[in-house]
């Protein structure tokens, strides 16, 4: 008596990740996280903790400790294992004319680097700030990046118009010359690119053909020779998600399937009919955390039985 609640749909999960006993389950709406421990199911939203509505992406970072919620219109929460939350509205509230989303964040040392449609903002994780931010494209002009990984020393950014990389080590990442365009040898130079992950020393990418009549997805690696070649020598559906686990890579495909392929780019396991939108391994509990389009959120064996954790709430956004 008193407070609001939120009664928001808990069906479409479209980003996962596990800090300690916890699986955090973000819906376009609010995050749940599933206790492992108790089987309990907790519940956060705008009235409890969060600043917004709207989520993009989560993702937990292991030398912080605290998992990272991105948000459609660029606000950012921080929560810590207390369930504490911390609000860094910087991006938000500046005035940029390119696209203001959050597609993806990268982790390294103490810094996120956060993925937007016009570039890359960096998180001071101690400070709780805005550090800098990197505009890419050509002439200092905005350029929508996916994703972001390093290899050797080099950030490597998908982008909208091809790969961008840099030395991690230059001072001057926000001048735009430092950074380059991957035109030799990558097939497609100037097309979309949305993920792209390290993966046993070297680089796993995914091509999106945008076209309305063949839409399709393909998987390229670059080597530590600095050659391209195909992971899969074949036309995907659309990839929705590159995740590095331990010795496995897991893609989520937008043909309701999950593929996991080894560092021989053998495929190891295949699962159909999820319809995932994120998923990676738990190697500490030999299962993938899937979340799923309809069904919330999975523990997925690699028997190929699974277990459903589904959140309450009406079905989906249209009510009446």
């Amino acid at each position: 008596i008193g407070e609001w609640t939120t009664h928001t749909p808990g069906m479409n999960v479209i980003s996962v990740d596990l800090m300690h006993n916890k699986v955090f389950s973000a819906t376009p709406y609010d995050i749940y996280y599933y206790n492992i421990d108790d089987n309990s199911i907790n519940h956060l939203s705008k009235v409890n903790g969060l600043s917004d509505i709207g989520i993009s992406v989560i993702r937990y970072d292991k030398t912080a400790d605290i998992i990272f919620v991105g948000y459609t219109d660029t606000n950012i929460d921080i929560i810590d294992d207390q369930d504490n939350v911390i609000n860094i509205p910087d991006i938000y509230n500046k005035q940029i004319l390119g696209e203001k989303t959050i597609n993806n964040v990268f982790f390294n040392n103490k810094y996120a680097y956060v993925c937007c449609g016009f570039g890359i903002v960096v998180i001071d994780l101690q400070r709780m700030e805005v550090k800098d931010t990197y505009i890419i494209g050509e002439n200092s002009s905005y350029l929508c990046v996916n994703d972001l990984t390093i290899l050797n020393g080099v950030f490597y950014a998908a982008t909208a118009n091809g790969i961008y990389y840099a030395n991690v080590d230059i001072p001057q990442l926000a001048d735009y010359s430092q950074w380059n365009s991957v035109g030799h040898g990558l097939p497609h130079p100037n097309g979309t690119f949305s993920n792209i992950e390290t993966f046993d020393n070297y680089v796993v990418t995914s091509y999106t053909n945008n076209s309305s009549t063949n839409k399709y997805d393909e998987l390229y690696t670059l080597t530590d020779t600095l050659s391209w070649s195909y992971f899969i020598n074949e036309q995907l559906s659309t990839v929705n998600e590159i995740r590095v686990n331990n010795d496995k890579l897991v893609l989520t495909l937008g043909n309701k399937s999950i593929n996991v392929y080894d560092t021989d780019k053998n495929l190891i396991f295949a699962k159909n009919g999820l319809y995932p939108n994120s998923a990676f391994f738990d190697k500490s509990r030999n299962c993938y955390w899937v979340g799923t389009r309809f069904n919330s959120l999975v523990k997925l064996y690699p028997q190929g039985n699974i277990e459903s954790i589904s959140f309450n709430g009406p079905y989906n956004s249209n009510v009446f």
